[in-house]
């Protein structure tokens, strides 16, 4: 099982919530070192996977709130730990609040992927070639698409860190000037 091997994980998943209190999972896409897996949510036992899933030590998705309630219904469970969301992560960024992933891929690795299916019956059985190669692209690129955003987050805490040292050191200097003044 190569999810044993590692504990960080790219998903994104695909369903249908058309006249259903709950998504009805049609495929559920997962990344693990660099490896894209497509499971059925139609026909598959996910338990061992969702196991896996809340024991991990990232989950990392792109928009993942309905992900998150999908997995949850499913899994049975709830608070799925250390996840990260690329596109809250570009939204501290600066670069708005609702960052498509296509246009985060096309912003941050200068990649430009097909989003024709995003309607598409995921419930349908076969899925067609170009269903199943929207649904890796989903997951193909998230773990790069992570890495940058969180080195440009990393970069943006030390440039912050930076400003408030150096605005401590002028307010030091200007309170002891200020003191200084006073005495005379």
């Amino acid at each position: 099982n190569l999810m044993q091997h590692t504990s960080t994980y790219g998903l994104d998943t695909e369903f249908i919530k058309v006249d259903t209190l709950w998504p009805k999972l049609g495929v559920f896409q997962i990344n693990v070192n660099g490896q894209v897996f497509l499971l059925d949510g139609t026909t598959l036992n996910l338990d061992r996977f969702w196991f896996q899933l809340f024991q991990a030590q990232q989950n990392i998705f792109h928009a993942c709130g309905e992900d998150i309630d999908l997995i949850y219904h499913y899994a049975d469970q709830k608070n799925l730990k250390n996840v990260f969301d690329t596109q809250v992560g570009l939204s501290f960024l600066g670069h708005g609040l609702q960052v498509s992933y296509q246009n985060a891929l096309k912003l941050v690795l200068e990649i430009d992927i097909d989003k024709d299916q995003t309607r598409s019956d995921w419930l349908a059985r076969p899925l067609t070639d170009e269903q199943m190669n929207y649904a890796a692209n989903d997951v193909l690129y998230i773990m790069r698409l992570a890495e940058k955003v969180k080195a440009e987050a990393e970069k943006a805490k030390a440039e912050a860190a930076k400003a408030k040292s150096e605005a401590d050191k002028a307010k030091a200097e200007a309170e002891k000037a200020k003191m200084a003044g006073g005495k005379k």
